[in-house]
């Protein structure tokens, strides 16, 4: 029996305006939102280029709006394709902005001190098992990338189920540790960032920790948990930042698990007896993607296989350095040489 499948043209929101921005990404444009409530609320920015503030003005234009006039700005997360004109729309407008409580700790290190990422970045790179010619050619990359962005203020910080009127605020962390879903209960809608994605599968990205004594997020780990809260949810209609609008978020949510649970399997025969680096899974998984785009493979890769570990389906250890997964009868192995 076949399934309906929803509308792709949803009905039109009086008080909600999608503005598609490009973006140099091969996910093209990026989704920010006008509300026109009070305060008059732009919801992301859209990345630090000339092109993206025209298509800006002119999405706001078309509304009846300029960008002096924003009075408020919420964020859905930190990533610099939805943040990156923040400092040029609050420098016109003189906005107070909303976000999550780690967007600050997130912009603050690029802005105070930029060689904490640089020096972290390479040895992050070395630790999954990166060559070092490959990795001089993502960090040259990701030098670049971040130019597409550059430091601002947060005035207020949301709360786990706090109010930023007409939104409730709910925390989802795993693509970004910053990633809140703006719920519209009254209004049956929700602003889901990049948490949830129809026809895009969100790629929780490996997340550099705020500070050197602190553990990293396990992005996919984390991700998957925040799927079953959202699951939980009722967000009613989902507004993603990339892509066309969609209901049945719980449908989207069951897609995206089945597909993490196929290349689950697939990571697990990937598995060499004497173990593998996150860098040989994602040159496995991915054999034609450029240096360019090693960051994304290596985060998908390192999330399937951190979550294999959290399963107890693989263990890791360092060698040298190096993180290795094996099958997890390693620990068995581990606890044998420590009695001898």
């Amino acid at each position: 029996m076949s399934t309906q499948r929803p509308p792709t043209d949803p009905p039109r929101r009086a008080d909600l305006h999608p503005i598609a921005i490009p973006t140099p990404f091969p996910v093209g444009p990026v989704n920010v939102f006008l509300w026109r409530g009070d305060p008059l609320t732009l919801i992301d920015t859209g990345p630090r280029t000339d092109e993206a503030y025209a298509a800006l003005e002119a999405g706001l234009r078309e509304h009846g709006v300029r960008v002096s006039d924003i009075e408020r700005v919420l964020l859905t997360h930190h990533h610099v394709d939805h943040v990156g004109l923040l400092r040029r729309v609050l420098e016109e407008s003189g906005a107070v902005t909303f976000a999550h409580p780690d967007v600050p700790s997130e912009n603050r290190p690029r802005a105070v001190d930029p060689g904490a990422w640089d020096a972290y970045f390479p040895r992050m790179l070395a630790e999954l098992g990166v060559p070092e010619a490959e990795a001089d050619v993502l960090t040259t990359f990701m030098a670049d990338f971040r130019k597409l962005s550059e430091p601002y203020h947060i005035d207020t910080v949301y709360e786990d189920g706090g109010d930023a009127a007409p939104f409730t605020t709910y925390f989802v962390p795993g693509h970004s540790v910053t990633d809140t879903l703006l719920v519209n209960h009254d209004g049956g809608y929700t602003i889901t960032g990049d948490h949830l994605l129809e026809n895009i599968n969100p790629n929780p990205l490996i997340h550099r920790p705020a500070r050197p004594d602190m553990p990293r997020m396990k992005s996919l780990v984390a991700y998957q948990r925040s799927l079953r809260r959202a699951r939980a949810l009722e967000l009613g209609l989902c507004y993603p930042g990339h892509g066309a609008p969609f209901a049945d978020h719980r449908r989207v949510i069951d897609g995206i698990l089945a597909k993490h649970a196929r290349r689950e399997a697939r990571v697990l025969r990937l598995i060499a007896p004497e173990g593998v680096t996150p860098y040989t899974v994602a040159r496995q998984l991915y054999p034609d993607m450029p240096p360019e785009s090693l960051y994304l493979v290596l985060s998908v890769a390192l999330g399937h296989l951190e979550v294999l570990e959290e399963k107890g389906r693989l263990c890791s250890e360092h060698r040298n350095g190096v993180m290795i997964f094996k099958h997890a009868e390693c620990e068995t192995i581990v606890e044998a040489e420590a009695g001898s």
